[in-house]
């Protein structure tokens, strides 16, 4: 399993980082979406799953973007992919992260863990 987190200083809009997402993975029919409204914040939560052959394995990644006044966090989780043909490791895990961080990374965040 691998955990990151990313920071930017003012609001984002939490459909802006799953939308490409969505359309590079082809995603419609195998994830889960829900948006949580508090008072002063805005808790987002998106899983999505794919199969990979490469790996004979579903991979798994988890979303949450918390917004609050003046700014965003977004973590990321991605797992079910550390193994593959033979149980050596491929790096389906981390590949599938930089794919979505590229995004956050081009629109100013930063990484905090």
């Amino acid at each position: 399993m691998i955990y990151e987190a990313y920071k930017l200083d003012h609001k984002y809009n939490f459909d802006e980082v799953i939308s490409p997402i969505i359309k590079s993975h082809n995603t419609d029919n195998n994830n889960f979406k829900k948006t949580i409204v508090s008072n002063d914040e805005i808790i987002n939560i998106y899983i999505y799953e794919r199969y990979f052959l490469r790996i004979d394995s579903n991979l798994s990644i988890t979303i949450i973007s918390t917004t609050r006044s003046n700014s965003t966090v977004v973590e990321f989780i991605s797992a079910g992919g550390s193994q593959g043909i033979l149980s050596i490791y491929n790096g389906a895990e981390s590949s599938s992260i930089k794919e979505v961080t590229k995004i956050l990374i081009n629109d100013g965040f930063g990484k905090i863990k």
